[in-house]
């Protein structure tokens, strides 16, 4: 059960407060990369679509999809460039009142769009674009800086997309190898906040 956020019509089944969705979802992926954490050639592919409601019961109707493909090449000097693309849609169905929040997308923070606050850009929106560029270079076994680039934002419905309203920053940052999992730390300037441009650690 998900807390509504928003004036929607709601079903006369469908208490005022919550509504509840069941689910199913289909992922694909394809990884040829040579490393699942660093890894220094090779791409990664995934299309995920999750179906709702319908002969699945519950009060809400959606079709999601999300797609994302990743590319790393390596360069003079050990240099590795990752290149990294998102895009997401989500729409209901069926008279369904509206896509529950935690299901629509938020660009803006440490996974979409460095240098602005978590949710900054976007939030709550049914449409995603997203594009990440990094330069990686070893320092060490276990440790790798970084310098990225990043563009991105979400909108209301497909119609909305306008690639001149994509938001932009760029930063350095540092990742370490850890026995459990990587660490990663970026310090990025958003370029489209207006007036002085500060910098936000993530």
């Amino acid at each position: 059960q998900y807390l509504l956020i928003g004036d929607y019509p709601l079903p006369s089944d469908v208490t005022e407060d919550y509504v509840s969705t069941r689910s199913l979802r289909l992922t694909l992926t394809r990884d040829k990369r040579d490393n699942y954490f660093f890894p220094t050639k090779g791409s990664y592919n995934t299309w995920s679509v999750t179906y709702a409601g319908g002969p699945l019961g519950g009060t809400s109707n959606f079709v999601k999809n999300t797609i994302e493909t990743r590319w790393h090449v390596r360069t003079f000097f050990d240099f590795v460039l990752v290149l990294r693309g998102r895009a997401g849609y989500v729409s209901s169905f069926d008279g369904s009142f509206d896509v529950p929040r935690i299901e629509r997308f938020d660009v803006g923070g440490a996974y979409t769009v460095r240098g602005y606050e978590e949710r900054k850009i976007a939030d709550g929106k049914r449409t995603m674009l997203l594009t990440n560029i990094e330069y990686m270079y070893p320092l060490s076994d276990e440790l790798r800086g970084v310098i990225f680039y990043d563009a991105g934002n979400a909108w209301d419905e497909v119609k909305d997309v306008k690639i001149s309203e994509l938001k932009k920053g760029g930063g350095l940052g540092l990742r370490i190898e850890t026995p459990v999992f990587p660490i990663m730390l970026d310090y990025g300037w958003g370029f489209d906040e207006g007036g002085e441009i500060r910098g936000l650690f993530h």
